[in-house]
């Protein structure tokens, strides 16, 4: 056994590294906030878009969550032991003589290109620690070099490590299978319909609907017999003419709309049972087919190219595909994890050195 007269002494990350974390933390809840904004929706939340998004993001935003796993926030060097404390309230202790080797590299961005990373790795465990975030960086450095020997980088995961990112791995692929089951369940067949109803009303307000590439869409109105709710017509179904609603409708204009009797029934005269999917898509849009309205004298129409047809909510085969695309992404990742482990780790250092 090595023993070292060395006092206690406490190493911790400086506030940057905290800052920095916080940060991180808080720019994945604003993400996820964004992504869950149309769950606010009333009186039904908005699911479809809402998961399909965050189904999108998902991978990128347990990639950021994970990063404080692998950030060693404090050394705690006492007798001819260390305590290491690492995110997720990771706790360690090493003794000097179970160090088996270090290796240092280059870590410094553009501003502090010359800022190095020390990583200690023992028979079943590992730690990094950065000089950006270190004050005493050099002395916790001469201190561990002297155990062990230098070996070649890998990146590693300790049993903790291993278990946290495998249920992070299982956690994605169970959401995976609820957004496919969400697309099958949401799912409408598109039916023409022959059953229309006619809408008499007048506007409180009209906006240009944009992509999120600011191309318009079409342009949505709001009526004042029924402010939940919001009429669409796409440019797709009218053309570009529907732009110039904008232009020549405003408040208090009187128009004449032509929606599905399924919608007016469902959704504005309570009168019929919502479908799963009509509860968990975009519940406060409906389709428009026909504009009516008196304009300076003449009468203007216009008339969806396409018959009226319910909305599918969702498209079972594109979300399958997209489960598909996730599930080898969640592959990968367990392999990755796999191959991280400790055991795959000093097996690689050890070839390594036999090699040199």
């Amino acid at each position: 056994m090595i023993t070292l007269s060395v006092p206690p002494r406490t190493y911790r990350m400086k506030f940057t590294g905290y800052l920095f974390t916080y940060l991180l933390f808080l720019t994945v809840a604003g993400m996820i906030v964004l992504a869950l904004r149309p769950l606010s929706a009333q009186p039904f939340p908005n699911l479809v878009p809402a998961l399909r998004w965050l189904g999108v993001l998902l991978p990128a935003l347990l990639l950021l969550l994970t990063f404080p796993l692998f950030v060693t926030v404090s050394v705690r060097v006492s007798g001819n032991q260390l305590l290491v404390r690492k995110g997720f309230g990771q706790r360690t202790q090493i003794r000097f003589d179970d160090i088996l080797g270090y290796n240092e590299q280059a870590a410094g961005g553009k501003s502090t290109p010359d800022k190095k990373q020390l990583t200690i790795y023992t028979h079943d465990d590992w730690f990094s620690i950065l000089e950006t975030y270190y004050a005493d960086y050099n002395q916790l450095k001469e201190l561990l070099t002297q155990f062990g020997q230098p070996v070649p980088f890998r990146q590693g995961l300790n049993t903790t490590e291993t278990r946290l990112l495998r249920i992070a791995v299982l956690g994605y692929v169970a959401f995976i299978a609820g957004l496919v089951w969400l697309g099958y369940a949401a799912y409408t067949p598109a039916t023409q319909s022959n059953r229309t109803h006619q809408l008499q009303a007048t506007v409180n307000e009209v906006r240009i609907v944009k992509s999120g590439k600011g191309r318009p869409l079409g342009v949505s109105f709001r009526l004042n017999e029924f402010p939940r709710f919001s009429f669409g017509a796409t440019k797709k179904e009218f053309g570009d003419e529907v732009l110039t609603l904008l232009r020549l409708t405003g408040p208090g204009q009187p128009v004449l709309l032509t929606i599905r009797e399924e919608d007016f029934a469902k959704k504005l005269a309570g009168t019929e049972a919502l479908t799963f999917g009509d509860k968990v898509d975009d519940f406060t849009q409906i389709d428009v087919f026909r504009i009516e309205a008196a304009i300076n004298n003449s009468r203007l129409v216009l008339k969806a190219n396409t018959p009226p047809h319910a909305d599918t909510h969702t498209r079972p085969v594109l979300w399958v595909l997209g489960a598909v695309a996730g599930l080898l992404i969640a592959w990968t990742c367990w392999v990755w994890i796999d191959r991280h482990q400790m055991r795959q780790i000093l097996l690689r250092i050890n070839q390594s050195a036999s090699g040199n």
